[in-house]
């Protein structure tokens, strides 16, 4: 909680009222990870498509991890609308699924490389 105090001085309230408020016990402090995309032709026998979080969790400091999760529901409805099989489905949506979450977990290296900044970069 110091930290926060610390860290967050610079915030208008309520942000320390919202600290004060804070129950410690219910805190938990992790490390925010995030994983690359599953291409799936690498499970070739296995008639499963990971969507959302369980095909390419993000950090929660990239602000995109639901919308890439939406996304992720709408290709893959497409696919398996619009094409034939689930394996050429799954390709189809790999293709789409693997370029957006790669570009969300590029930018939110770069969100928290600055967020976490501490003055110039020489």
């Amino acid at each position: 909680m110091e930290e926060a105090r610390r860290c967050g001085k610079a915030f208008a309230e309520p942000f320390a009222q919202l600290l004060d408020y804070t129950n410690p016990a219910t805190l938990k402090v992790f490390n925010a990870m995030d994983k690359l995309p599953i291409n799936h032709a690498e499970l070739p026998d296995i008639p499963v498509v990971f969507i959302g979080d369980s095909n390419h969790a993000v950090s929660p400091f990239a602000g995109n991890g639901a919308n890439i999760a939406l996304m992720d529901g709408i290709d893959l409805a497409t696919e398996l609308c619009q094409t034939q099989g689930l394996f050429t489905a799954r390709a189809n949506f790999d293709k789409k699924s693997m370029a957006r979450s790669t570009r969300t977990l590029k930018s939110s290296h770069v969100i928290i490389t600055i967020a976490h900044s501490s003055g110039w970069w020489l």
